[in-house]
C-alpha cells in the first residue's frame, strides 16, 4: 500500500497513519511493546505519538528542503532497541512524502 503525504516545512500539520497486522487486524503498538516511534525522511527523524493502531507524525518538523522523499516509520521496543522500519521503501506500506515550503 502506498501512502502519499503532503507536509509543510515548519508547520504543525500532523498526519495520522493506521497500521494493520498481517491478518488485516488493527496493529496495537502498546501490545507490541513500543517505547518510541519515529518518522524518518532525508536522513532526519521526528518523534511520533501513537494510540492503538494509529501513529501521528509531523514531517514538517524535519526542517528539510522542499521536495519529494521516501519516508519511513520506525518502531522502537525492547526487542528492537535500534528500531525496526515498519513502513518505508520496499515494504508493504510505502510513504511518499511531498514537502512544501509554507508561505510566511
Amino acid at each position: 500500500m502506498a501512502i502519499s503525504i503532503t507536509a509543510f516545512v515548519g508547520r504543525n500539520n500532523t498526519e495520522v497513519i493506521s497500521f494493520s497486522d498481517d491478518a488485516g487486524q488493527p496493529f496495537n503498538f502498546d501490545t507490541a511493546g513500543a517505547t518510541k516511534i519515529e518518522g524518518v525522511a532525508g536522513g532526519r527523524s521526528v518523534e511520533c505519538n501513537w494510540t492503538g493502531d494509529k501513529v501521528s507524525v509531523n514531517y514538517g518538523a524535519l526542517s528539510l528542503q522542499p521536495g519529494i522523499y521516501m519516508a519511513q516509520i520506525v518502531l522502537f521496543s525492547a526487542d528492537n532497541p535500534k528500531g525496526k522500519v515498519i513502513a518505508g521503501p520496499g515494504l508493504p506500506v510505502e510513504i511518499e512524502l511531498t514537502l512544501h515550503r509554507s508561505a510566511s
